[in-house]
């Protein structure tokens, strides 16, 4: 085989490779998400096809983004659960051996989402950027049915707040480009 041909042949062979999206780690991140919302709440449940990877800003960059629904005051009944985002990074020292924990200053209920319907039943990308589909109430739904769809898209914020002259406090929110919590 010709040099020129060889390499081009070996461009080829690798460039499906490296063009390809990383694999999510499904089963970890469900198994690592599940033992902290069951430490902060009760009745944990996922679908693994609402987890997303992508850079949030220039400061958090490829991290897991993680839809769940738990009971945060672990009340029981219908009407107690609602949908949470979390936010999920692999450890630098531990790439190989898959391991990833659970940023809770960027993980609801810890933080706070503004706007954001309760009930979220799935979230995705588009053009870059986090989005939720998801159920608010007409007028005569039950509490935990709700039937009108909703979409919007979702940002983590980040505000500083003053505590004194010098003393500053970081806090970050998930914010919706629609309200839906107050209708």
């Amino acid at each position: 085989m010709k040099p020129h041909l060889f390499a081009i042949a070996l461009l080829f062979s690798v460039l499906p490779l490296t063009s390809q999206p990383q694999e999510l780690p499904l089963t970890k991140i469900e198994k690592v998400l599940g033992t902290y919302a069951n430490t902060v709440g009760c009745d944990f449940q996922m679908d693994r096809g609402n987890i997303v990877n992508m850079d949030i800003d220039k400061d958090i960059k490829n991290v897991f983004v993680a839809l769940y629904i738990f009971d945060s005051n672990c009340g029981g009944g219908s009407g107690s659960w609602d949908s949470n985002l979390a936010v999920l990074r692999k450890h630098n020292e531990d790439t190989d051996k898959g391991g990833i924990y659970v940023l809770p200053k960027l993980t609801m209920p810890e933080i706070s989402g503004i706007g954001l319907p309760r009930f979220i039943d799935r979230i995705y990308m588009k053009n870059g950027q986090l989005w939720i589909a998801g159920r608010i109430h007409a007028p005569k739904d039950a509490n935990n049915f709700p039937t009108i769809p909703v979409q919007a898209q979702v940002q983590l914020l980040k505000k500083e707040i003053p505590l004194a002259a010098k003393n500053k406090r970081t806090i970050y929110y998930w914010k919706s480009s629609k309200d839906f919590q107050g209708l």
